[in-house]
């Protein structure tokens, strides 16, 4: 995810600065690089909230990692210590969390990054739109990476409402707006 930002590990490495404790880096790589499940598990689990804006690049980067477990558990371990999408630093770092995690092929990732962006999106109730103003809409609907990410969004949106009279709600004011920006 993060080479498609073209943010290789080298670099995040890098931009840690000189009074950047060694062990956090170490562990850092280690999670980037190492091989087993397990480890990369473990190391998820000992990275402490808040996070800073690296730990959080690094947690991003393995969303997208080759055994769905590890997805899951970065989107367990960011819901289970009140961080939210709006935490990640950039809109297009929050849109690659959002993308990665809603069109994983593994149904569990895809709950668990639903989980995850419950309470962003419940805690404006009266505007669930509030979701597409936290990432880069203009990129969504002109990148091809991106193309779909605003249909996923309202898909996880629907699977987030509580009910029937919530959806028509939502539907109702998504025409008022788009209306407004036709005219």
């Amino acid at each position: 995810m993060l080479q498609q930002q073209g943010i290789e590990l080298g670099t995040l490495l890098s931009d840690f600065k000189k009074d950047t404790d060694p062990i956090f880096a170490q562990l850092m790589k280690q999670l980037s690089t190492s091989k087993s499940a397990e480890v990369r598990k473990r190391i998820i689990r000992a990275i402490k909230a808040p996070y800073s804006a690296g730990a959080l690049a690094f947690l991003g980067k393995r969303i997208k990692d080759a055994n769905p477990e590890v997805s899951i558990l970065v989107f367990k371990q960011l819901l289970a210590t009140g961080t939210e999408i709006t935490a990640f630093s950039s809109k297009e770092a929050r849109m690659l969390v959002i993308t990665e995690g809603i069109t994983s092929p593994h149904k569990e990732v895809r709950l668990a990054c639903i989980e995850f962006l419950k309470p962003t999106i419940l805690s404006k109730p009266e505007d669930l739109s509030y979701i597409f103003k936290l990432i880069d809409t203009r990129l969504a609907f002109t990148n091809q990476y991106f193309a779909r990410s605003p249909s996923l969004l309202i898909l996880a949106i629907l699977e987030i409402l509580p009910n029937e009279i919530e959806l028509a709600h939502f539907l109702g004011g998504i025409i008022e707006k788009l209306r407004r920006i036709a005219a």
